[in-house]
């Protein structure tokens, strides 16, 4: 019987079966590395972070420093759920998809909300910016949906267990 982590082997050829579910774990580390290797600058230095998203410096106001805390606060927070459902235990694929669905949700909503400030023009925040936020909030979305609807198994860690079948 082979190790768990250790990818098995077909008797017929030899080759490593593919993990998916060790290619989703992957993942979820690192999507919570880029949040929080994004989030923790954004809380401790928000006038650097939002000089790279606003039209103007004059833009920068007391009130969007604490805004962009708070949103830093808010990805941290987030990113509890992703790590949570790095571990490969019993009931991990709840978790994870509990986990995707909350964070595709929010995903979808931000994206949709740049969108129209883009199509509004009277953001503060300059079009690139909000272009920029708004692919990265489809891209995400993407991989969720890929891995919610499309590859599942990967996600709850049954596609190998079918394949060993």
């Amino acid at each position: 019987m082979s190790h768990p982590s250790v990818p098995s082997t077909s008797s017929s050829d030899h080759r490593p079966t593919f993990n998916g579910v060790r290619l989703f774990r992957y993942f979820l580390l690192g999507e919570s590395a880029i949040n929080i290797s994004t989030a923790i600058p954004i809380i401790l230095a928000p006038e650097f972070a939002l000089s790279f998203l606003v039209r103007s410096p004059s833009d920068i106001t007391p009130a969007a420093v604490v805004l962009t805390q708070w949103f830093g606060a808010i990805t941290l927070g987030l990113t509890v759920p992703l790590l949570l459902s790095v571990p490969h235990v019993p009931r991990a694929a709840a978790g994870r998809r509990m986990a995707y669905t909350t964070l595709g949700a929010c995903e979808a909503t931000l994206g949709a909300v740049m969108a129209m400030q883009i199509a509004s023009g009277d953001s503060g925040f300059s079009d690139r910016a909000l272009a920029a936020g708004t692919m990265a909030m489809a891209a995400f979305l993407g991989m969720r949906a890929w891995f919610l609807f499309v590859k599942p198994g990967w996600m709850e860690g049954t596609e190998n267990a079918r394949k060993a079948q």
